[in-house]
């Protein structure tokens, strides 16, 4: 069984949280909400697009970049997806790397 790395860390703009699910061979994550029928809409997120800003993020501080749900869960505090599908990844030491179309930014 794939073992998701940013589980439990991600949340909708609707208040629910993301689960992991393959979306044929490539793992995605997506609204709780919409998954159950309750009315979000379907913002799915590519797990490889997570880990990219997060790599981006690490070497952009000097930080070393590990891939393990350990390693990440130390370092990320959480990860909101908002209306647009954009989406913000919270850093536990405050810092905030914000994702939509038109690229990334850091607060």
């Amino acid at each position: 069984m794939y073992k998701y790395l940013y589980s439990k860390l991600i949340r909708c703009y609707c208040g629910s949280s993301y689960r992991g699910q393959m979306h044929k061979t490539i793992p995605v994550y997506i609204c709780l909400n919409y998954s159950t029928g309750k009315g979000c809409s379907r913002r799915a997120i590519k797990e490889e697009e997570i880990t990219n800003f997060f790599r981006r993020y690490c070497d952009s501080h000097n930080i070393k970049f590990e891939l393990s749900r350990q390693y990440i869960r130390e370092l990320i505090k959480e990860i909101i997806v908002d209306k647009t599908g954009g989406f913000t990844i919270n850093y536990k030491n405050g810092d905030i790397q914000w994702f939509n179309d038109n690229g990334i930014r850091y607060v």
